[in-house]
């Protein structure tokens, strides 16, 4: 809505509305990233008083406005009380979801307020450690079930393989990190959570099939719910002073996009946005990058082994970016609409794409060479790489995964499906373990070296 069409509704609406009190602010973000007219910038106000938020004034304008973008918001006299408790929101929305987003509690009555000015970050970015200099968080947003976020909850639980170590933070977006330290191993993740009113719950979805799930209690603790039961597993998720988490270990998919020597990594599952560390294997992940890209500054999907650390920024204070600990793939053509949730281990149809750092080669006349394992009490799987069929069997205990000599049958192939049959058997001897994002399936050695990938193909 363009600026002067909104004040002439305004002023066409303001006899018959009840208007009697006005907030007034800027709010900016520091990227250098000039907005379209296309783009909608948003301020809304926010009763919060009984633990939900509703709506009492808006303001909007266009993305190229600001910033700063300077913001009045008319809200009506019935609406507000002395004790009552209040937020306010701001957005920028492009093209079609959050693009910089600010949010903070007032501290006390809307009239009372002098000018509110927010420091907006792109979604997934803690607020409490992007530059705030023109204000201080007043306090944080109270959300879903009345938990005040972001925060961050750390503590033991007894679940059901035992005892696991939690760190979650949770963040206005509705995006999580969560670090799982197990007995004999860790996992990290990120997702997107949503309230579920009526089990009282947070449920926390990292593409896993199964999600997690947190309740929160009397005493401003987390539990940790079981998914199958809906009973409490016993420990305590208590706050942190430590609001940022550094995760590593995971293989992350997401879209990149290079600019002004400067990448950006928007993770699929929860739609947080990074920026990429120039360390460890980015220079690989970069190189791949420039020769896959559609354009200059085009989004491409690209696959990784890495994590979040804290890194110095080009600007401002330290930011959380994503290190790149190993280069996997790119897959043009690919968006992250497609790679939200992961596909299953067991009876998926896994097409063959690299096997031992070399991309699998293609002939005209060659079936698709693929694998599948069954969810069978045997642990059978069958594959075929060149022209024989073969078929074995695996262990799967957790996330070590090891397989079989496999039996094949006897047709003599041509060279290279040959050589690449007998590679294949070879590679297979090694596997010591997998890991799985959206619809890659990666073969890992005890070092954790890359043996195979496999996509999944769904027919």
């Amino acid at each position: 809505m363009q600026p002067k069409m909104f004040l002439a509704i305004a002023a066409t609406l303001a006899p018959f509305c009840a208007f009697g009190g006005e907030l007034s602010g800027t709010a900016s973000y520091r990227e250098r990233i000039a907005l379209p007219s296309e783009a909608t910038f948003q301020a809304v106000l926010y009763d919060i008083s009984d633990n939900d938020q509703v709506e009492i004034g808006r303001f909007e304008t266009t993305g190229d406005e600001g910033p700063p973008y300077h913001f009045t918001i008319d809200y009506a006299d019935e609406d507000v009380t002395q004790d009552g408790l209040y937020a306010i929101t701001t957005q920028v929305i492009w093209p079609d979801r959050p693009y910089f987003i600010a949010g903070t509690n007032l501290d006390g009555f809307p009239t009372a307020m002098p000018e509110i000015d927010l420091v907006m970050v792109r979604p997934g970015v803690s607020p409490a450690v992007t530059p705030l200099e023109t204000t201080e968080l007043l306090s944080p947003m109270i959300g879903a079930h009345g938990l005040a976020l972001p925060a961050t909850y750390q503590g033991v639980v007894d679940g059901n393989a035992g005892a696991e170590a939690w760190s979650l933070a949770l963040a206005t977006d509705q995006t999580f990190q969560l670090s799982r330290t197990f007995e004999s191993s860790e996992r990290d993740s990120l997702g997107r959570w949503v309230a579920d009113p009526t089990a009282g719950t947070l449920v926390l979805r990292d593409g896993a099939e199964m999600p997690l799930l947190v309740r929160s209690i009397a005493s401003g603790a987390l539990r940790v719910v079981d998914a199958n039961t809906g009973e409490e597993f016993a420990g305590d998720l208590t706050l942190a002073k430590d609001k940022v988490l550094e995760l590593s270990g995971m293989m992350m998919g997401g879209m990149m996009t290079y600019m002004a020597d400067a990448a950006i990594f928007e993770d699929c599952v929860s739609g947080a946005i990074f920026p990429v560390a120039q360390e460890g294997d980015y220079l690989a992940l970069e190189q791949a990058y420039l020769a896959d890209r559609a354009e200059p500054g085009a989004p491409l999907y690209v696959m990784l082994d890495g994590g979040l650390a804290m890194r110095p920024a080009i600007e401002g204070p330290d930011r959380q970016m994503v290190i790149v600990d190993q280069f996997i793939r790119t897959r043009p053509e690919i968006a992250c609409a497609q790679q939200r949730a992961d596909a299953a281990l067991l009876n998926t149809y896994w097409r063959l794409d690299t096997l031992d750092g070399e991309t699998f080669p293609m002939q005209a006349t060659q079936r698709e060479p693929h694998m599948v394992l069954e969810a069978s009490e045997s642990g059978a799987y069958r594959a075929m790489i060149g022209c024989n069929r073969m078929r074995g069997a695996y262990t799967l205990d957790g996330g070590a995964l090891t397989f079989s000599p496999a039996a094949a049958t006897m047709m003599a192939c041509p060279e290279p499906l040959d050589a690449l049959e007998h590679r294949f058997g070879e590679v297979m001897a090694d596997v010591t373990g997998y890991a799985i994002e959206a619809e890659t399936l990666v073969l890992r050695n005890a070092d954790g070296d890359h043996l195979a990938i496999f996509t999944a193909v769904y027919f």
